[in-house]
This record gives structure tokens, C-alpha cells and sequence, in this order.
């Protein structure tokens, strides 16, 4: 399925004036956006472990780590080559104090990252 997308962007600089920009998307498929899933973590927020679910579209190297809130990665939950499918993985906060943290999903060139908090 081969889709064409216009989108408007508008850029405001400080003097006030208004400068339209089209762009236009060739070759755009809606499956791209789904090619990599991650759901929430549950329970949110935990207090020792916590579960976290997401989907890969395509075989390939994933990793999930952990950032604290000043965005130092503090652990990686997986590092590994994966075929396409649903995973659930558990994480164990222990080592950790409590806080927000944010847990980052990279697979094939894209990311998505969700915040957690953990309960001491």
C-alpha cells in the first residue's frame, strides 16, 4: 500500500512573520509506526519488580535499559538479537533507589521510551 501524506509546518520567528513550509512523505506505510510496541509497565508505580511488555516487528538486535532522571542509563535489561514477536520481560529494581527512572526500547533504528516509578 503506497500512501502520500502532506503535512504543514509553520515557523514563527521573533519579527512575527509567518513562514509556511510544505513537505510531502512518498512511500509512507502505516505499518512503519507499529514496528516496534511498548506497553506500560505494570504495576506502575512498584516497589521491588515490575513487569514490561512490548513487540518487535522485525528480527533484530533489542535493547531495553534504564535511565535515571538525569538521564544516566542505570541498567540494561536486555541486550540481545530477537526474532519478531511479543515479549514480556521482568525487571527487578532492588539495586535502585526509589524514584523516576524511564525505561528506552531500541530496535531497527527507532525508539520508545515510557517513565516508571519505583516505591522504596
Amino acid at each position: 500500500m503506497k500512501s502520500l501524506f502532506l503535512f504543514l509546518i509553520s515557523f514563527l520567528f521573533l519579527q512575527g512573520n509567518l513562514y509556511p513550509q510544505k513537505n510531502k512523505i512518498n512511500s509512507f506505510h502505516p505499518d512503519t509506526l507499529r514496528a516496534l510496541s511498548l506497553s506500560q509497565n505494570y504495576p506502575d508505580p512498584f516497589n521491588s519488580s515490575t513487569t514490561i511488555n512490548f513487540s518487535v516487528k522485525q528480527d533484530g538486535m533489542v535493547r531495553l535499559s534504564v535511565y535515571n532522571i538525569l538521564g544516566s542509563r542505570v541498567a540494561v535489561i536486555l541486550d540481545a538479537y530477537k526474532p519478531a514477536g511479543d515479549y514480556s520481560v521482568r525487571y527487578n529494581g532492588d539495586k535502585l533507589p526509589g524514584g523516576v527512572y524511564f525505561y528506552k526500547l531500541e530496535s531497527g533504528g527507532r525508539i520508545l521510551t515510557k517513565k516508571f516509578i519505583l516505591l522504596k
